[in-house]
Order: C-alpha cells, then structure tokens, then sequence
C-alpha cells in the first residue's frame, strides 16, 4: 500500500488551509489552522506516512519551509505565475489547496528554492508568521533605496 499523501497548504497571515490527497488522488482531508508555528507543527507531527508539502511562494515562504522542512518528505514552494492551473476556474481558499495538492502529486508544480534558513535568521526569535512579516517588511522599507540613499546623502553633508 501506497503510504505517499500530497498537501496543498494555502497560506493567509492569520489562517492557512490544508488539504490532503492519497497517491490514487482521493482526497483525504481538509483542515483550518492558524498561521501559528505550534498548531502547525502539531498538525504535520500528527500526520502519517510520506507527506509531500505544496504551497505558494509569499512573504511567509522562508518561515514555513524552514518550519515544516524537517517534519516531512518533501516542501515545494512553488512560483504563483508559472502554475497557471491554480490560476484558473474558481479561486478561494480551499480550491486553492486542493489544487495544490492535486498538482503536487500529478508532478506540476514549478518549485523556487528554499533551502538557505531565511532572509535573516536573526528573525529566529519570533516564532509566529504575522510578526515575523511585519519585522520583514519593515526592514525592506529601512533597506530600501530610496530610503538608504536619504541616509548616505545625510551621512555626507
């Protein structure tokens, strides 16, 4: 028997959704859970067999992979723009999912890569999704060129 499931995880800052297909492509499950590391961590601790992992390239990416990485098989952290089937038809939440699951397992995905331990593991210390990007996206902003080119013609007078 089969023991390969394919999860396709559609991810909010507050709430990501989970959906689970066998290797025959029978969808198995379909489950709500915060964007929190704990709840996550619990859920893919919970899971049996080989768990393949789907799901988008966003500001969330980098935490996620670095956080569900050593608990499965495989992650996949797939470009949005090159998979133009999870573009099409119905879009939401839960559709999104499946068909990320549904792609994972068919072998259609168009993965990025993920694997370096983040964008600034001085981050390490906040443990949830919604402040980590909040810190991110503030340092983009502090990094910014604009902004660094204010500071070096300040430096300079």
């Amino acid at each position: 028997m089969n023991k390969n499931k394919y999860v396709g995880l559609d991810v909010d800052q507050a709430t990501t959704v989970v959906a689970i297909e066998d290797a025959r492509g029978d969808f198995l499950m379909e489950s709500f859970l915060p964007t929190r590391t704990v709840e996550l961590r619990e859920f893919f601790k919970g899971l049996e067999g080989r768990i393949h992992v789907a799901f988008e390239e966003g500001t969330q990416a980098t935490w996620l992979y670095d956080l569900i990485e050593p608990l499965v098989k495989e992650v996949v952290v797939c470009d949005p723009r090159r998979n133009k089937l999870i573009q099409s038809g119905n879009k939401g939440d839960r559709v999104d999912a499946r068909k990320l699951a549904r792609l994972l397992r068919l072998g259609e995905l168009h993965a990025v890569y993920h694997g370096e331990h983040g964008n600034g593991a001085f981050l390490i210390a906040v443990s949830d999704a919604p402040l980590k990007t909040t810190f991110i996206v503030r340092l983009k902003f502090l990094f910014s060129p604009r902004v660094c080119s204010g500071l070096f013609s300040i430096m300079s007078e």
